[in-house]
């Protein structure tokens, strides 16, 4: 029923979106209509041969509708912008849900665990007990070792996407070289801008017929600004779609959206920052530039 949910809200979405467009596209086609007549009736009045009332009422009808198509044309990137950070906040209420997930199945295995480990101290079998356990806490060792950021939120949505891409036969690697800890972006929004990123890229993957599938990411700081690349081996995007792919509503899937990166880019740019991107045969790779936040 959630997922139906969604879908009708995605479908109305984008029927609001598309709408949105067209009546932008109406109101602009007017102004080009309107702009000439208010000078024709205004300076070259031999040209219609009105009266004087009736031009000064024609020239103040014209303006009127002028503003107003384009007080409309700003209604409309205002809605736009409405609708975009609708999007932004339902996919980030995904995100908590699936981390709300995550928890209670931990929550689950570690209830499990430690009814081993009992049971193993019941039947006086210490030496297995302390290896069950030994075992555990180098798993845990390895998961904390891979998150290393100062942002809590941004820890558990990487723990929650790197299982993902092993259990899609993808090979993650993690590297953090700065916490991130004052970076200007809020949690939730930083959230977005990984969740995305690795979305793309595990889809980019999961389609992919290479025999070796590999995703990085790298957190870091670098000459004053925050540094995020994820990149990818998978196919190439193709050239035509390399200066459309951040575009709202673009998407090279059947039933994508087309929202996700340009989220990102909505977002990093928010802050003052930059999203590059370079394709080839080789890797794809996205690159965010955030400028360190100065008081």
């Amino acid at each position: 029923m959630n997922g139906l949910k969604r879908y009708f809200n995605r479908d109305a979405a984008q029927t609001a979106r598309k709408a949105s467009l067209a009546a932008a596209g109406l109101n602009i086609a007017e102004i080009l209509i309107l702009t000439p007549l208010i000078f024709l009736l205004a300076l070259r009045p031999e040209a219609l041969t009105p009266s004087a009332p009736t031009r000064i009422a024609g020239v103040l009808v014209c303006v009127l509708m002028l503003i107003n198509n384009v007080l409309s044309i700003g209604n409309g990137r205002l809605w736009n912008r409405m609708l975009l950070q609708n999007d932004m906040l339902r996919d980030a209420l995904a995100q908590v849900e699936a981390l709300n997930t995550r928890l209670r199945t931990q929550r689950h295995d570690f209830l499990n665990h430690l009814q081993v480990v009992y049971s193993f101290l019941e039947m006086d079998e210490n030496a297995q007990a302390r290896r069950y356990i030994d075992a555990l806490t180098g798993q845990m060792q390895v998961q904390s070792l891979s998150v290393r950021t100062a942002l809590p939120a941004v820890n558990a949505l990487l723990q929650i996407k790197l299982p993902q891409c092993e259990r899609h036969g993808i090979d993650a690697v993690l590297r953090v070289t700065s916490d991130w800890r004052a970076i200007p972006i809020a949690e939730w929004e930083l959230c977005r801008v990984l969740g995305n990123l690795v979305d793309n890229a595990m889809d980019a993957l999961i389609t992919s017929d290479r025999p070796s599938k590999r995703l990085e990411l790298e957190l870091g700081f670098d000459g004053g600004f925050y540094t995020l690349c994820c990149r990818n081996n998978g196919p190439a995007i193709e050239p035509g779609n390399l200066g459309r792919i951040f575009n709202v509503g673009f998407s090279t899937k059947k039933e994508g959206r087309g929202l996700g990166l340009g989220i990102v880019k909505s977002i990093v740019e928010d802050a003052g920052g930059t999203v590059t991107l370079r394709s080839d045969d080789q890797w794809t790779a996205f690159f965010c530039r955030v400028p360190e936040k100065r008081g």
